[in-house]
């Protein structure tokens, strides 16, 4: 749930849903209305401190994907974080 510009969604929330749904790991994705995938300063923020919310846990956050119009950004595609959790 969001607004035009935002989503507000916290860590606990995903790491809770991974958590009751049995599941070792998972993949995030959210769009980008404006067409443009690329994460913005708080989506590498935000999914860089919950890399390191589920290391924690022991749960594997195998991508974020932006979806925008007909093309996407992956995280993990784009190796944007090294494995241990910082931004490259």
């Amino acid at each position: 749930m969001g607004t035009l510009t935002q989503t507000s969604i916290n860590n606990r929330t995903v790491i809770k849903r991974t958590l009751l749904n049995n599941a070792q790991g998972f993949i995030l994705l959210h769009n980008h209305p404006s067409g443009n995938p690329l994460p913005s300063f708080h989506d590498i923020e935000w999914t860089s401190k919950l890399r390191k919310a589920c290391d924690l846990m022991e749960l594997s956050l195998l991508d974020h994907i932006i979806l925008a119009d007909d093309c996407y950004f992956s995280f993990s595609g784009e190796k944007v974080f090294e494995y241990d959790g910082t931004v490259e």
